[in-house]
């Protein structure tokens, strides 16, 4: 027995090993996504109704990377071609999905090990690095939401493309560079966020001590010539005029750079949809303090820059999530952050933090047992605190009545998540029976959320529309009627 423990360890200490550890770990916190099905906020759009899908020929494919995707605002050909290739050989099973999601968190962890290791972390520390990447509870929202797709294979091409770079730099070798800017490509064509690649380059750059040569410069010009008019794509669907309350937009932009920093290294209150603190301005507490964090965090980045992997962490962070940093409140019904946002970005700080680690355990085992055992068990409970908070996170996104209600607990006037509560009663029975509701009752309880949802927000045409749909059910015809006539005075289409 002891002769086969030791030869099971041995072979966790190899390279493979760790990487099999790591995939374990992370297959075991997002087990729970395995049972969930599909939600009723954007997964319709973007798999389920999606015009483009299934796919029936190349003329299919084509199409969809053809099309600006202005039904979704959004331009991502290749995640959706992943979710039409899916659909042609296993329809729409939830459980394949969601594997897959979960298989490419996978893929994309292994990759910022890969890369930990490249920039000279200990296997330990990269390990740390990486379970800290991936069982952080602020990526539930992109493993566990298959609409969410996108984060995890653009993720996983985005560090493909660093790991490729890193190595590229360090042999000089062409196919390596061409490998980098292949993986670019079908990163920016699974999200447009990854436009910001070859700013990171800039900093691995950084990190290799390049000094700034021209040809440093022109390295990054294939990948902007090639990323940022794809990115641009999606950018043009989304243009709005320019603020001009700038002190406002100051505050909303401190917030949401501040929040990001706080929730990933103190992972409490997390929710789905986070209420938008209102009313804006410094005599509201979490503006106040966003703007004196955000002074202090500059000036802390200041002090240590020549400490390299402080300034690579929070610079890495700034240059990829500052394209989705809002200034303005206007997606007030949904929020202005998004625990989604900060899958690529957090990156800089899980390497961080398997670099802090590292530093703080003794390089001579010898003399120091009780600092290494310190350290040891400081990282085993970081690690399963994350865990646990991540693998009971990840029943909230089991199915519509469970999300919704899981939102509404957080901001329960939050109008989007009562109209889709609603619309969950209404159009599913079977998820509503699966919770012992007969139909009159589900009937009611839409009723009452909708009821709510137009007080808050009387110009919202679904919310009347559904509330015709749910009275003309429960046999009020007039009152019915009357709700209809609602949507049509607001400009909107009667769908009965």
């Amino acid at each position: 027995m002891t002769s086969w423990l030791s030869r099971l360890t041995d072979r966790l200490r190899s390279p493979v090993g760790i990487y099999l550890l790591l995939a374990a770990a992370i297959l075991s916190v997002f087990s729970p996504c395995l049972t969930a099905g599909f939600l009723n906020w954007d997964d319709p759009k973007h798999l389920v109704h999606n015009p483009f899908l299934p796919l029936h020929g190349w003329s299919d494919v084509g199409a969809l990377f053809s099309s600006p995707a202005g039904y979704i605002r959004i331009y991502i050909p290749l995640t959706l071609l992943s979710f039409g290739a899916e659909r042609a050989v296993w329809g729409l099973d939830p459980f394949v999905f969601h594997l897959n999601n979960i298989l490419l968190h996978i893929a994309t962890a292994s990759l910022v090990m890969a890369l930990a290791r490249r920039l000279g972390l200990s296997a330990k520390g990269s390990l740390l690095a990486a379970l800290i990447f991936a069982l952080h509870p602020m990526r539930v929202e992109s493993v566990a939401w298959v609409t969410e797709r996108k984060d995890v294979l653009f993720g996983a091409f985005y560090m493909g493309a660093l790991v490729l770079y890193w190595d590229y730099l360090c042999s000089s070798r062409g196919r390596l560079y061409i490998a980098s800017l292949a993986c670019a490509i079908a990163s920016v064509l699974a999200k447009p966020t990854a436009f910001s690649l070859p700013l990171v380059f800039f900093l691995l750059d950084h990190m290799a001590g390049r000094k700034w040569t021209t040809r440093r410069w022109m390295e990054k010009v294939p990948f902007i010539l090639t990323l940022w008019p794809v990115a641009m794509i999606t950018v043009l669907m989304h243009v709005r005029p320019a603020s001009s309350d700038l002190v406002g937009a100051f505050l909303t932009w401190s917030y949401c750079a501040t929040f990001y920093v706080i929730k990933f290294f103190f992972p409490a209150g997390m929710a789905t949809i986070y209420a938008v603190p209102r009313p804006l301005g410094l005599e509201r507490p979490e503006y106040f303090w966003a703007v004196v964090l955000l002074v202090g965090i500059t000036g802390t980045v200041w002090l240590l820059r020549r400490r390299r992997w402080v300034v690579f962490a929070f610079l890495f962070y700034l240059v990829s999530i500052f394209s989705v940093l809002q200034t303005e409140l206007y997606r007030g019904a949904i929020g202005i952050v998004n625990d989604r946002f900060m899958y690529i970005p957090c990156v800089g700080f899980a390497l961080l933090s398997g670099r802090v680690w590292d530093r703080l355990l003794p390089k001579d085992p010898s003399g120091a047992a009780g600092n290494a055992r310190t350290g040891w068990i400081l990282a085993g409970i970081i690690v399963a605190a994350l865990s646990m908070t991540t693998f009971n996170r990840c029943f909230v996104w089991h199915d519509n009545l469970v999300f919704w209600n899981d939102v509404l607990r957080g901001d329960p006037d939050n109008t989007f998540a009562l109209i889709n509560r609603a619309a969950s009663l209404l159009e599913d029975k079977s998820l509503a029976r699966r919770y012992g509701l007969t139909d009159p009752a589900r009937y009611d309880l839409a009723l009452q959320d909708l009821q709510k949802a137009v007080r808050r927000a009387p110009g919202d045409t679904d919310a009347w529309n559904n509330m015709g749909i749910v009275l003309n059910r429960l046999g009020r015809v007039n009152e019915a009627e009357a709700a209809f006539s609602q949507v049509g005075k607001r400009g909107g289409v009667v769908r009965r």
